[in-house]
């Protein structure tokens, strides 16, 4: 009997080794070639020729840094028309569908805000400058008091009368 491929995706989960591959690859190109590794050994596994990582299995590579990438790593990897994807075992898919829009994550969101904006400089000023101006209005709004209980009257608004001349407090002293 032979046996038949299956057009059904199948996930499959594998632990791969990396610290003997690591050992032998110098220290300023490690994390690159752990990930062409995983995608060499997938490609045998899988028995295809494309084979795609996922963001967070390679930012799980790249997390302690270009010299240090880990030294296993347990990898899900499905198989669709040909093409097999390598994902972290916790790590959700969400699949389009064909006239359904699949919701925006907040980074798309917040890239999208950012390109709608001139410049991230001139959008920060105008924000102070909004900030200042509303903190002004509050304190204009509020009659200050003092400690007493009394109400204090803003320096603009007093009048002559009630500041005293330099020449009659020197006078009285």
């Amino acid at each position: 009997m032979a046996k038949e491929k299956l057009a059904v995706s199948s996930d499959r989960i594998y632990t791969i080794p990396l610290s003997k591959r690591r050992s032998k690859t110098p220290l300023n190109a490690r994390a690159k070639r752990t990930v062409n590794d995983i995608k060499r050994l997938l490609e045998k596994r899988a028995k295809t020729d494309q084979v795609k990582v996922s963001p967070g299995l390679n930012a799980l590579v790249w997390k302690r840094g270009i010299s240090k990438p880990p030294a296993k790593v347990k990898v899900k990897v499905s198989v669709k028309d040909g093409v097999a994807t390598a994902r972290l075992p916790e790590e959700i898919v969400l699949e389009k569908k064909a006239g359904k829009k699949v919701p925006k994550s907040k980074i798309e969101e917040l890239k999208e805000k950012a390109d709608g904006m001139k410049s991230g400089k001139e959008a920060a000023k105008k924000d102070i400058r909004e900030d200042a101006a509303k903190q002004e209005e509050k304190k204009s709004d509020k009659p200050s008091v003092q400690k007493d209980g009394s109400k204090k009257q803003d320096s603009a608004v007093t009048t002559s009368a009630e500041k005293p001349n330099k020449d009659e407090s020197n006078s009285k002293a």
